[in-house]
């Protein structure tokens, strides 16, 4: 069978049409029966604690993000969270002003979230976006504390909730 010049150019223009159409989930008019968290790829790696904080906190988190884009009977929304990277505050040296000092920490760290969210109807995926996160964060004094890891990982479930909306067109 042959294609025509008007035929391959119909058919080039609704696949360039179907490359540029938003996904399911970056419609207008997307909707939500049930949002869950995934924190299993976390638990695999050997991360338990964060997986344990991110559980906790993100679904918190997502419900106020996604409230105008709920309904029932709708596709469920699943924040995979597949990496999460807490890093090193960066040592510098510290001088004053006649050239003494030592190494000092840094002011901050990159800590970053990288996940993906999955769109799913009558139990098959229809639609997914994914979303990396990354913030300068102070990395204080004792970077190995649990209490400030534990606000780190909260920080990075704050930017995820804020920006997966976003990264999805809603």
């Amino acid at each position: 069978m042959t294609l025509t010049v008007a035929n391959r150019r119909n058919v080039l223009a609704m696949l360039g049409a179907a490359l540029l159409t938003p996904s399911v989930a970056s419609a207008q008019g997307a909707a939500f029966g049930d949002l869950r968290v995934d924190v299993a790829p976390l638990r695999a790696a050997g991360n338990g604690v964060y997986a344990d904080w991110l559980a906790q906190e993100l679904p918190r988190l997502l419900e106020p993000a996604f409230a105008a884009h709920r309904a029932r009977g709708a596709p469920t929304l699943t924040a995979r969270i597949d990496s999460i990277s807490l890093g090193a505050a960066q040592r510098v040296q510290a001088h004053n002003r006649f050239g003494f000092g030592g190494p000092s920490f840094g002011p901050d760290a990159i800590d970053s979230i990288e996940g993906v969210a999955l769109v799913s109807a009558g139990g098959r995926v229809v639609a997914t976006t994914p979303l990396l996160s990354t913030l300068h964060q102070d990395a204080g004094l004792l970077p190995f504390d649990l209490g400030e890891q534990r606000r780190r990982v909260d920080a990075l479930a704050q930017s995820f909730a804020y920006w997966l909306p976003r990264q999805m067109g809603l």
